[in-house]
């Protein structure tokens, strides 16, 4: 999927993953800044954190996070890259920051149920790329 979402940047089309026009993250981030589920994809897991066979296994920052750092990679054999210059993707949609600090902070008391840790993007990232 996020591959699948970088292909407009690794073809030096857009400059930012959210340029392109017909990818699923451009739809994702535009519903996201209205805080409505984009039609016609599979929802990410819940702020609840409650999911089921209808959710994708990540949240919504997660794979917009995970789509920042794989375009910032540089790997010999793709052109194209996130500018080191551009902020990432959830600053410059205005995520708040304080919210969101709350939200992770004293998660148990926004949030019900159980939830899990998601595997470590920045691991990931640190075995297999270069980050610019």
């Amino acid at each position: 999927m996020v591959y699948v979402d970088l292909n407009p940047l690794r073809a030096g089309m857009v400059i930012a993953p959210e340029d392109a026009r017909f990818t699923s993250i451009a739809a994702r981030i535009r519903a996201f800044k209205t805080r409505r589920q984009p039609p016609r994809l599979m929802p990410f897991i819940p702020p609840t954190g409650i999911s089921n066979s209808l959710h994708l296994p990540l949240s919504t920052t997660d794979y917009i996070t995970l789509v920042d750092y794989t375009g910032r990679c540089i790997a010999a054999n793709k052109k194209g890259v996130i500018p080191a210059s551009l902020l990432p993707i959830l600053e410059r949609i205005h995520v708040d920051q304080a919210h969101w600090l709350s939200v992770t902070q004293k998660f148990e008391q926004h949030f019900r149920g159980a939830a899990s840790a998601p595997l470590s993007t920045q691991k990931a990232l640190n075995t297999y790329c270069t980050v610019a």
